[in-house]
């Protein structure tokens, strides 16, 4: 059974695609995919390259997310990276503890996902501009995003604390 945060991971998966779907006959054969940091762009690829390297990534951060709960349980507590991990990963905790990292795996991946929409829309955006620039917006966009994941992280580390 997907959890929540799974759930809304697929909407926005389909979401990215149906996306891709809708600018994909507007934007030029070659796009700029590579920007500076005044907007300008620096490198281009084929519109179906950009799509299918855009799509893979995100197809393998997502497998990453919900594998990486499942791993565990083959994986000696040693070599996993989380706070308290000998307390949470104990025999008698591991199944709770793959359950909550499965569920903010998941959390994350929203809000990757959604990083990903927000960019790429620019970038098409920016491709269908004359001439072709990357939004400031983006810069909005990356620090939305940059504080989600200092709040996921707080979270993450509230979470796995020990209890007392």
């Amino acid at each position: 059974m997907l959890q929540l945060p799974h759930k809304i991971a697929v909407v926005l998966f389909v979401l990215f695609l149906a996306h891709f779907a809708y600018y994909y006959p507007s934007l030029p054969e070659y796009i700029a995919s590579n920007f500076r940091g005044d907007g300008q762009p620096q490198a281009w690829m084929s519109r179906s390259t950009f799509i299918l390297f855009e799509s893979g990534l995100l197809l393998i951060i997502a497998f990453m997310m919900f594998g990486l709960p499942r791993l565990i349980k083959n994986i000696p507590p040693t070599l996993v990276n989380m706070p308290n991990r000998h307390y949470w990963l104990a025999p008698e905790r591991q199944e709770k503890t793959r359950a909550i990292l499965h569920r903010e795996m998941g959390w994350i991946l929203v809000g990757m996902i959604t990083f990903f929409i927000a960019v790429n829309h620019l970038v098409f955006e920016a491709n269908l501009a004359e001439p072709q620039r990357l939004s400031g917006w983006f810069m909005v966009v990356f620090i939305a995003f940059l504080l989600f994941v200092v709040i996921w992280g707080i979270r993450f580390l509230i979470i796995f604390r020990k209890p007392k």
